[in-house]
């Protein structure tokens, strides 16, 4: 274990007389103080900034000015507690001091070696305590400004995933229009791959936004790291040395495996890019007990047992100003082209999602170390076994109500439909499709069915056709994540689930599930 460093004790005054018999106490007990005496002002100004993490003793009366000249200059004395010696009969000085900063007050006369010690002891508590203080008031605004961020990129991932919905939608209908080796169908392919890069974007800002947590399950997070880490192998530099240290001797966790997954991948990625020319790379893990005290700095996480996931780079780390802002969305240092700014921010959203925080650690030329703290969970993760499915033969009959409030979705994913040879009714609120429904719905197989729409939006609809028909089939359509609302009303009764954008077999697939399970 490192010894702790001496406290360093500042004495500013002229004659030396009231601290002379505290001082030489303080000499003897060279293991644990360091004393230095000056006896002015201009002597004490240069020195007060090495004393951050000492204690500084001032005579109010000095031969170049008074105590309170120095304690007025904030630059000066920076966070060094200030301990104001006063004359014996000057209570309007020691006041004058405590208004102008000083930590505490000690009265000429009664100054002792034990009244030294334990103002001395007094002060570094209330620093520490302050200093604590400080650190968990500026988790809370940071968290809170990553919430509010978080919910601007939630909402403008549902709009992009809405035009993104038509684009693709669009030119993958194209692709059935045209031979593989044509022009066009190439010009389609070429839009339909944009549309899928913009929506892995997206889906990304709904991970930040804490909007992307698909699937619940046990998850080995040393498996995930050890699956990473093959990947890396095949796509880093080999000037860069990748090390295990998996101390864990339980690393389960309750969450989505993709996520995990791209979580490791985007810091392992950051830390490689971190590293131009070469460096070490260390996964680490460690169960660690987090106590409601340790919590409160996290809002949202609970008591218990964590994992600990470190993962460290011996790079060229981040200043203090790039820290501040490193998790919020679009934010780079990296040259134009070079990144979308997204890769911290969504490890951020994707570890609040599940009950988890983020820490980060970096010096200038010294490296970063991010480590993510999930809850430990106790249930085995299943081991990952190849699946095969036979390719699924779509129902040639049936007609299909589908309620969205975006003209272009209804568009293409009408069209969509009638190539899987369905009849294909339209609404663009919840209210038209429920109006419909009351006068047809004996016709209608399955209601395709959006969340977000004027008027009536999807929930409301959904509740009032399962009040007029308890047996309705209804598949979810929408541009935001699989969470909160649509959630509870798989619990309700809605028989699936697909996110857009999507492509026209992927809507096949689903449609046949519900209607040939």
């Amino acid at each position: 274990m490192n010894k702790a460093k001496p406290t360093p004790v500042l004495i500013v005054e002229a004659s030396g007389t009231s601290c002379a018999l505290p001082l030489e106490q303080l000499r003897k007990r060279g293991d644990e103080y360091t004393v230095a005496q000056v006896g002015t002002l201009a002597a004490a100004k240069p020195l007060l900034g090495t004393y951050a993490d000492g204690v500084v003793f001032i005579d109010g009366v000095l031969p170049d000015g008074n105590a309170t000249d120095l304690l007025s200059d904030d630059a000066a004395v920076g966070t060094a507690p200030v301990i104001l010696m006063a004359p014996d009969d000057s209570l309007s000085a020691a006041i004058a001091g405590i208004k102008a900063g000083a930590t505490d007050c000690l009265v000429k006369a009664d100054i002792s070696p034990d009244g030294v010690l334990k103002v001395i002891e007094k002060s570094l508590r209330e620093r520490a305590n302050m200093a604590e203080q400080k650190a968990v008031e500026e988790q809370f605004r940071q968290t809170t400004k990553m919430q509010a961020i978080g919910e601007l990129a939630g909402g403008i991932a549902h709009d992009f995933n809405n035009l993104l919905g038509g684009i693709l939608g669009e030119a993958n209908m194209l692709t059935f229009e045209y031979p593989p080796d044509s022009a066009a169908h190439k010009a389609a392919k070429s839009i339909e791959l944009a549309a899928t890069r913009g929506a892995d974007l997206t889906r990304q800002l709904m991970g930040f936004a804490r909007r992307g947590k698909y699937r619940v399950e046990p998850v080995s997070l040393h498996a995930t790291i050890q699956e990473v880490v093959s990947l890396l192998g095949r796509t880093i530099p080999k000037s860069i040395r990748i090390t295990l240290d998996l101390g864990a001797d339980h690393a389960t966790v309750q969450g989505d495996p993709s996520q995990m997954e791209q979580v490791m991948l985007n810091l392992a990625i950051n830390a490689r890019d971190a590293m131009p020319k070469g460096g070490v790379l260390t996964f680490r893990t460690d169960v660690t007990d987090l106590d409601e005290k340790q919590c409160q700095a996290h809002p949202g996480s609970s008591p218990g047992q964590y994992l600990e996931i470190m993962v460290e780079d011996n790079g060229h780390g981040m200043e203090r100003e790039t820290l501040s802002r490193v998790f919020e969305p679009f934010f780079t240092t990296k040259e134009p082209g070079s990144g979308t700014g997204m890769g911290l921010a969504t490890v951020y959203g994707i570890v609040k999602n599940h009950g988890g925080f983020v820490l980060v650690d970096s010096e200038p030329e010294e490296g970063t170390t991010f480590s993510i703290l999930l809850p430990l969970s106790q249930d085995a993760a299943e081991e990952k076994q190849e699946k095969t499915e036979e390719p699924r033969q779509v129902r040639q009959a049936g007609r299909v109500l589908l309620v969205d409030d975006e003209e272009m979705l209804r568009n293409v994913v009408s069209r969509m439909l009638a190539k899987l040879k369905y009849q294909v009714v339209t609404a663009s609120n919840g209210k038209e499709a429920v109006d419909y429904y009351a006068k047809s719905g004996d016709d209608v197989d399955l209601v395709i069915l959006d969340m977000m729409m004027p008027v009536m939006d999807g929930r409301d609809c959904f509740r009032g056709l399962k009040e007029m028909d308890p047996d309705v089939k209804v598949l979810l359509s929408t541009g935001s994540a699989f969470e909160g609302q649509s959630q509870a009303l798989m619990g309700e009764g809605v028989l699936g689930f697909v996110q857009k954008p999507y492509r026209m077999n992927e809507l096949a697939d689903k449609i046949k599930e519900i209607l040939e399970p």
